[in-house]
Parts: C-alpha cells; structure tokens; sequence
C-alpha cells in the first residue's frame, strides 16, 4: 500500500501542502511520526485573576479592542486588550494574521497560554484561543507539535486526526503481537495524538518498537541486495610525520589506534563503513585528516561533508595549514560562495586540480563530478539529510566512508544506529578539568553575578537556551528574554547572540568577536553544540537544563575547558531532575550515553528530534530483542519495498551485516 500524500487529506489544501512539505512532511504516515513536542493539560490551567508569574491560565474574556497588524521585516504582529471580568490583560499574536481575522471587538472568547506578570499587567504572547464551548475545554489534553510557526496548532491537530484514519499496517507479525500484548499501532498513534491521559508512555513505546523493526529489518534486507567489494586498491603507505609536524601535533595511544585501524579498513578488498565515535574534544578531526592524506597518497580523492559553515570553516582551516608543503590541495564549498566561486571550484575538482573538498550541505549538490573519489568523511551524519548523505557517497565508485560522531554510543545501539558496521573510539584528551553543578531557580541570581564577576576577569562563556524567541507563549527561556536579563549584569556591548535563523555573515561576524575576547558571553541555541572551538572559553550556562538529553549536555559541556584550564558548568533547572546529577558526578561520555539510553531511550543517541524516526527516542533496552525476533519475522512478500524504502532513506545500503 503506498503512503497517502498529504494533499489529499480534508483540511489540506495548497497553501498548507507547502507549509507542510517545508516541514519535511510529505505523507500521512510522515505526519503521524511526527510526535508531539509537548502536551498542554488544561486540566491543571489556573484563572487569569491572581494567576503567578509564567503560570498557565485558562478564562473567557471579551474583546475590548484590538489593534493593526504591524509589519517589521519579517515580522507581523498586533496586539489586542481582553477583559475578564473586571480583570484586564494584553494580549500579542507574532504572525498569526488570521487570528486578527477572526477576532471581533466585544465578543467573548476563551483563551489558554502562559502568563507574564508586567507593568502592564498580565500579558500573553500567542495565546490558543477559541469560541466559548469549544475546543479548549477545561479538563482535555491538546498536543503542540514542532510546526516552527507555519501552521497554527489547532489546524495541525485537525489535520493529524484526518490521518490517523490512514494509519499504516504494523510490519509485525501477529503471533509476534499477541506473544507480547502488543497494543495495535493504530491505537498507539491515536493514544499519542488524540490523548485522553496524561501518561501515554506505553503508546510511544509501541510506535518506537514498530519504527525499530522497520530498521533491523531494513538493514537485513540491505545486506541481500548490497555486493560490497571495491576495485579500488590502497597499495602505497603514508607518512604522516610532515603533517602531524605542520600542526604540532602528538597522536595519543587512542588516535593513533583509531587511524591504523581505518586505514586498514582502507586497504580490504570490502568497501568501508566505519563510524569513529569520539566523546567531544577527543580530536576525531586529526584522525578524519589522516585518513583523507592516505586515500590522497594512494592516487584518490576524500571529501568531507560538514554540518555548520562554522565546522567547515575550521576542518578547511586545520586541513590548510596541516598539508602545507605536501603538494595536496584542499579547497572548502559552502553556501556563502557566488555561483561564479562555486563554478570554479566544482572545475577545480572535476579537473583534479583539487585533492580534498571540504564544505557543507553545498558539497551534495548534482553540479559537482568528483572523478576518483575514494573517501566520504560525513561529520555528525545525523545532521543531514538522507538524500544528501547518499548524493555525496554515490559520487564515488565503491567509495569508503567514514562517519563521525561526537555523540558517544552505547555498543547495544549499534545495530539500530548503523547496522554491523566498525566501531572505533577514540578517547578525549583532557578530562577532569570540568565542574559542573546543578543551580536551582533561588542560585540564578548568584550564578549572574558570578558570571560577570568571571567576565570582567576576562573570562569567555556560553549561555545556552532551548529556543531562540517565545514564539507560541509556552517556551520558559529563549535568547531574547536571556539577552535582556543579562545585561542587567553585564554591558550590553559585551553580549553577542548566536543561533540558526541568523545569517552566514552575521554568526561568522559573531563567532569572530567572540573568539577575539571583544564579546565575553554568547547567548546561543544549541547551534553551537557541534563543532565551535574557542579554546579559552572556560564558562557554560545551560538554562532549562532538564529538558535537554544528557547527551546534548555533555556535547555542549564540552565545549569549554578545550585548553585544559579550569572551567565549569552550570545546569539551571527548576524541576527536580535525577538525572543532571549524572552530569555532576560523571565526565565520561560513553557511561553517560549509556545512562540517558536507559533514561531517555535511543533518541538522543540517534540525534533524532520530532522526525519520522523520532520515535525511536523512546526505545529502551527491553525494546531491542523484542524488535530483533520481530524483524526476523518480517513477512517479505508483503513489507519488501516498505523497507527498501526505509533503507534508501536510511543510507543502509552502506552498511555490512555479519
């Protein structure tokens, strides 16, 4: 049975089939894996008069007047007065025109959101609303779903509710199901989508045993149809000695372990699929560069496939300066180049004038010909899409790969990560010059004077918060608000603020005042998770740190102490979180993914969101020999191109199975 477009559900007309295709959803089965970001409970909502600050507040209240859209960029947004009562709010709406639309000065509505004490008053942003008697009814359980804006939630839900009659038909076997008591997966979908309980735990894990299934048995599938001998031939060795010397650099037992490893993986007859998996500041990197100088040795050609124009930027510039005098070219593409720059250097690479190409999302374009490449270095490979990873490893006939990951993964999650492939670590230089600390709602303050204490000492440090602005009114910190409240503390002169929406300009602009000390604190998104290096940034602010996997807080915490100096980070969490203390007590990342596998499930791991294989966040490991004896029983006639479709999408056409 084929996945049903989006297209054609009720409620989706043209306009939203872009929305949502822009979303990466292009089917009712994609639309169902995309699992809610979080739950709003009305039942535990509280009346507008007397509510706290940042406290969810469900009431009716008339319209007193409501003003224009106001335009900025590419910003709109108009706010309105509300009267409950003979209690008075203000309410914003960012870019939600139609609410403006709908909204009629002296009628009575019924609004939900989280409220901000001012000096106004009680202020919303973006607050649900609806007709008295309708959909926000006191004691229901709304999704909110990771829609970036572009669809109001309410419209959203409608249209997932339409697809759960669409549900696709589970992979496993009904033996398999009632030796377990599987819930059916339409059931699951529903239980997640249409909740009628707070706790739906079972459910997710049920959608996480299917998604789970579809891959070992994709990746079993993949190893019948794959033929996985090169023709290519490593026969020449290399000296790394001129490149290690340009750098300065002393392997460690752990990375020169790691580099004669893969490169003997090179030299087999059987194409390559390794994963180097490093915990942050292991130098992962300096292994990459030395098996790109081998292939190069040997007559072939390496690219290297970075997340962030950032990351590319320093690979190109440790690559430069490592190969100086080897007669091997380097040269980087990314999005920041004119089509003329890009021209050239796609020649230069067809000519083979250059010998390694370092770039970011750029480098998969169909544009580039890359004769006589022998090695794929794809970093963070959870980053890019699956089109993309395969439009870069395609380039090369039989060409090896290398995937890096900075994530450190727990060995029972091999095979749903990547299938049998090899498995090399490499361990982290410094340890132990990190502490961290868990900072309660009652230390913040304490903690931003500490801050700007550190900095006016020259201290550089990181604030961290999970969203860049309060775009629906339900988002605890953003780096707007922490902006604010930091230059309380500190000259606003001396704060700079990174994250994704920004342009290439502008972070590398950043990024450059920050690393130069003209900037002493970076407020940022989790974009600075992979990849940044300021070595002398010694401070981490982690804000709602509970809501982060310990695997992001550890990529984040290792971004300071890069030269060895003292350094700390603080985790700022107003829940009661067991697991942070993890953080606290713990530097070793692989013991620490093996932690959150056992928390948190595989999402983490797999660096996998709300996506189609989000779902896999809630595997546990009771999970994985349930999935193993189901993909083994994985009706073929019926699910083949089900999961040849997975194993494209998935690149497990480069995986080996034992």
């Amino acid at each position: 049975m084929c996945p049903l477009p989006v297209k054609y559900l009720r409620g989706v007309g043209s306009s939203t089939e872009e929305k949502l295709l822009k979303l990466g959803i292009r089917t009712a089965e994609e639309l169902l894996d995309v699992l809610p970001r979080q739950y709003v409970d009305l039942s535990s909502s509280v009346p507008l008069e007397g509510a706290e600050d940042g406290s969810f507040c469900l009431f009716d209240a008339v319209v007193v007047s409501k003003g224009k859209v106001i335009k900025k960029g590419k910003l709109r947004f108009f706010n309105a007065e509300v009267l409950c009562g003979e209690t008075k709010a203000k309410i914003v709406w960012f870019n939600q025109d139609y609410v403006h639309k709908i909204l009629n000065v002296g009628e009575k509505y019924t609004f939900f959101g989280k409220v901000k004490l001012t000096s106004y008053g009680y202020e919303f942003t973006n607050p649900h609303s609806d007709k008295p008697g309708g959909k926000l009814d006191k004691g229901t359980i709304n999704a909110i779903y990771p829609t970036k804006g572009l669809i109001g939630q309410g419209v959203y839900r409608n249209i997932v509710a339409e697809a759960l009659h669409f549900c696709p038909e589970s992979v496993i076997d009904g033996v398999i199901a009632e030796k377990y008591r599987l819930m059916s997966l339409s059931e699951a979908y529903t239980a997640v989508h249409k909740p009628v309980v707070k706790d739906n735990s079972s459910a997710l894990r049920r959608i996480a045993l299917e998604k789970l299934t579809e891959r070992i048995g994709a990746f079993r599938l993949a190893k019948k149809e794959v033929s996985s001998d090169k023709e290519r031939q490593y026969r020449s060795d290399a000296d790394f000695s001129p490149v290690l010397g340009n750098v300065g650099f002393t392997l460690t037992p752990s990375q020169e372990a790691a580099a004669e490893k893969i490169i003997s993986l090179m030299r087999k007859k059987e194409r390559m699929n390794a994963v180097l998996c490093g915990d942050v500041g292991s130098g992962k990197t300096v292994v990459a560069l030395l098996a790109a100088y081998f292939a190069c040795v040997n007559g072939y050609r390496a690219a290297i496939a970075a997340p962030t124009e950032i990351l590319a930027k320093q690979h190109y510039s440790f690559f430069l300066k490592a190969l100086e005098g080897t007669g091997i070219k380097a040269a980087l593409v990314t999005g920041g180049n004119t089509l003329s720059e890009r021209k050239a250097l796609f020649g230069a690479v067809a000519d083979g004038e250059t010998d390694i190409l370092i770039g970011t999302h750029a480098i998969f374009s169909e544009k580039l010909n890359f004769p006589k490449l022998g090695l794929a270095v794809i970093d963070e490979q959870h980053r890019f899409g699956v089109a993309q990873r395969n439009a870069l490893i395609e380039k090369g006939k039989d060409c090896d790969v290398l995937t890096l990951s900075a994530t450190p993964i727990p060995r029972t999650m091999c095979l749903a990560a990547y299938g049998e492939a090899e498995f090399i670590t490499v361990e982290r230089r410094t340890t132990g010059n990190i502490k961290t600390a868990v900072v309660p709602p009652e230390k913040r303050e304490d903690m931003w004077k500490y801050l700007a204490e550190r900095c006016r000492e020259g201290a550089l440090a990181y604030v961290i918060a999970p969203k860049i602005s309060d775009s629906e009114g339900i988002e605890k910190e953003n780096c707007e608000e922490l902006q604010k409240e930091l230059s309380q503390y500190i000259p606003s002169e001396k704060i700079g603020v990174l994250h994704g929406r920004m342009k290439t300009e502008e972070k590398n602009s950043v990024m450059e005042r920050f690393r130069s000390e003209e900037i002493s604190v970076l407020v940022a998104t989790t974009v600075v998770e992979v990849g940044v290096d300021v070595p002398k940034a010694s401070i981490m602010i982690i804000t709602d740190a509970d809501r982060f996997g310990l695997a992001t807080l550890h990529q984040l915490r290792g971004r300071i102490g890069r030269d060895g100096s003292k350094s700390y980070c603080f985790l700022c969490s107003s829940a009661s979180c067991d697991r942070l203390s993890v953080l606290v007590s713990c530097s070793d990342g692989f013991r620490i993914a093996e932690e959150d596998f056992s928390m948190r499930g595989g999402g983490e791991i797999f660096g996998l969101e709300q996506s189609g294989a989000g779902s896999l966040k809630y595997v546990n490991a009771s999970t994985l020999p349930i999935a193993k004896e189901a993909a083994e029983n994985i009706d073929l006639s019926k699910f083949s191109e089900r999961l040849s479709l997975i194993g494209r999408e998935f690149s497990l056409s480069d995986v080996t199975l034992g």
